[in-house]
């Protein structure tokens, strides 16, 4: 790797957390650059400009999603299994990228439309997976064959989702644990209840 590729990446994480916590619109390409520790006219250098960093932030966690959705969709266990290991893995990444989750979520409407309808196609196939998860779960006698597998796809990208919300580094919780337990309540929300 560059010198310059690894600036260009230490400055995409800057304005990921300054997008994540100040907001994409409040965000000034002056405040990225003394995040940077450079001039404004030199940051120019690495970067076509603050819509290009938007971009690249988001495209960053897309193309990670979609990494980790190829290797979910070549393992061979239960679907069940598989399930829980595709939320706790999705909670883990969102977890440990925080301000690029925030960004992908909440200005994703930011981007210019070629490039939100493309994101949105592979967003679609990600649901879509889970909800052929839940589809085959169902006819391994898995899960409780009366949920509507979209309705309850939903329910467990909701559970992986928002996580970033709510999870405070600082609460004392270990990222593992939050992972564990939300996969947990994935698969609890499919399996059939027992009568007690």
């Amino acid at each position: 790797m560059t010198a310059t590729t690894t600036r260009y990446s230490e400055i995409v994480d800057i304005a990921a957390h300054l997008f994540a916590t100040k907001g994409y619109g409040a965000t000034s390409i002056q405040d990225i650059a003394d995040g940077a520790g450079m001039l404004k006219g030199s940051l120019y250098h690495h970067i076509a400009g603050k819509h290009g960093l938007l971009e690249a932030v988001i495209q960053d966690v897309h193309n990670s999603a979609l990494r980790r959705l190829a290797v979910a969709q070549e393992r061979s266990e239960s679907p069940l299994d598989t399930l829980t290991w595709f939320v706790t893995d999705h909670v883990l990444f969102n977890i440990e990228h925080r301000d690029g989750i925030r960004v992908y979520f909440e200005e994703f409407r930011s981007l210019d439309p070629s490039n939100t309808d493309r994101i949105w196609e592979d967003r679609l196939a990600y649901d879509r997976f889970v909800t052929e998860l839940v589809g085959n779960a169902q006819d391994a006698g898995e899960a409780d064959p009366t949920l509507d597998p979209h309705d309850a796809a939903v329910g467990i990208l909701s559970l992986m989702n928002w996580v970033y919300q709510w999870y405070r580094p600082d609460s004392g919780t270990p990222p593992a644990s939050v992972a564990t337990t939300i996969a947990e309540q994935a698969t609890r929300l499919i399996t059939p209840r027992r009568a007690s």
